[in-house]
């Protein structure tokens, strides 16, 4: 289920002259709306447009609907009675009055499901409406009505298929969630979520064929997908927090994958491959964990942030193109093996460490750096076999322009690279 709450952006005068200063019912701000009725009489003003069309995905099924409202009296002496009610296409719904008359703010939540059969349509805007109206009944004693705000609660079921052929799919709202979706796809279009929850949960496949996927808001979340491509185009996840967990494959092709955030995690993904494309991460913690493999086909790696750690990497790839990890601690730990064919590989940062490298292959030309803050950089010249699973590995210091041993022996089973200056 997900849940949408949203205030009003236009309002009317329903009875009388409905309420002084009407707009300030629009948000909740402590700035009222008021009215004075005259001896039993009403005022009241009818709030429209709260958004839900970008919100609630059609074929929705609503499952709840409520009214939530804040107001206070300035008298508990007079008979004053605040009523709430809905309007659908200008036709009145049932009447919910409050006769407590509270002398401090005091919000009112008014369950309204019960009223009719609600379905998507009558959420729209131009159709839903929501009344707030003063009414003072047999009584001498004026009473004023100070209304803070008004907004619409919806809880609704997406649907488990969505799909968008040379078109678009957008969902926008406080909470953007598809949940349990079997099946995302946008074919020669674009998918977009966008909120201040935007999350995606269990979806087997999200796909966009010749389009884009685009993930925006506070949260951004992609849980337990099992696949997630875009064929000419590109996926983007930005947020607060920006993770995708538990994912089988992430692929690119001929495109560009992007994630960006305060903390930004890709754990326990398989393969994760950019062909003809890119791949970058980004963030204050950009975390790569306990993938099996990431490989660049024509195309770049890039990992950047206060901390870069890439963990439990089976295989690093990059033919024809680049891979470069950079961040106040950049570390390769517990690597099995780093490849580059005609490309580079970089590792820069304070604290920049290759670990159990099993087994380094180029073709020339071909640089491997490795940048600290007292800079030093390696190159290597060639890898010569000195028998099947044994390599000698000769670098020169580019600042001194000299040849040395990187490491004596390079062996399958456990290697280390370290950085010893010669």
């Amino acid at each position: 289920m997900a849940v949408s709450t949203r205030f009003p952006t236009t309002n009317a005068a329903y009875s009388g002259a409905g309420l002084t200063d009407p707009n300030n019912a629009h948000a909740d701000d402590g700035v009222y709306a008021t009215c004075d009725p005259a001896k039993n009489g009403a005022l009241g003003t009818s709030y429209g447009t709260f958004g839900f069309d970008s919100i609630i995905p059609a074929g929705a099924t609503i499952t709840k609907v409520q009214i939530i409202y804040q107001y206070k009296t300035s008298t508990t002496a007079s008979i004053a009675t605040s009523r709430t009610k809905a309007r659908i296409s200008s036709v009145d719904e049932e009447n919910h009055d409050n006769a407590t008359e509270p002398a401090a703010d005091t919000t009112i939540t008014t369950d309204i499901t019960a009223d009719r059969a609600w379905v998507r349509n009558d959420l729209i805007d131009g159709t839903l409406e929501v009344v707030l109206e003063g009414r003072r009944g047999n009584s001498n004693t004026g009473v004023t009505f100070s209304y803070d705000f008004v907004q619409v609660e919806a809880t609704y079921a997406a649907s488990y298929t969505i799909t968008a052929a040379l078109g678009s799919l957008s969902e926008t709202g406080q909470i953007a969630s598809l949940l349990f979706g079997r099946k995302v796809t946008s074919a020669q279009g674009a998918f977009s979520e966008f909120g201040q929850l935007a999350g995606l949960y269990r979806g087997f496949p999200l796909t966009a064929a010749q389009g884009s996927f685009a993930e925006t808001g506070q949260s951004a979340n992609l849980l337990f997908k099992r696949l997630a491509s875009a064929a000419f185009g590109s996926f983007v996840e930005t947020g607060q927090t920006a993770g995708l967990l538990f994912a089988r494959i992430l692929s690119i092709a001929q495109g560009a994958f992007a994630e960006t955030g305060n903390a930004t995690t890709l754990s326990r993904g398989f393969p994760i491959t950019a062909a003809f494309g890119a791949f970058a991460e980004t963030g204050q913690v950009a975390d790569l964990r306990q993938g099996r493999r990431i490989s660049m086909v024509q195309g770049s790696f890039a990992e950047t942030g206060s901390a870069a750690n890439l963990l439990f990497k089976r295989l690093i790839a990059a033919v024809q193109s680049a891979f470069a990890l950079t961040g106040t601690a950049s570390g390769l730990l517990h690597k099995y093996v780093v490849v580059v064919v005609n490309g580079s590989f970089a590792l820069s940062g304070h604290a920049a460490t290759l670990l159990y490298i099993v087994l380094v292959q180029k073709e020339f030309p071909f640089s491997f750096k490795i940048v600290r803050q007292k800079s030093f950089d390696v190159e290597i010249e060639r890898i010569e076999s000195m028998s099947p699973f044994v390599y000698r590995t000769v670098a020169r210091d580019s600042s001194i322009n000299k040849l040395y041993d990187l490491s004596e022996e390079i062996v399958r089973t456990k290697a280390f690279v370290s950085s010893a200056k010669p």
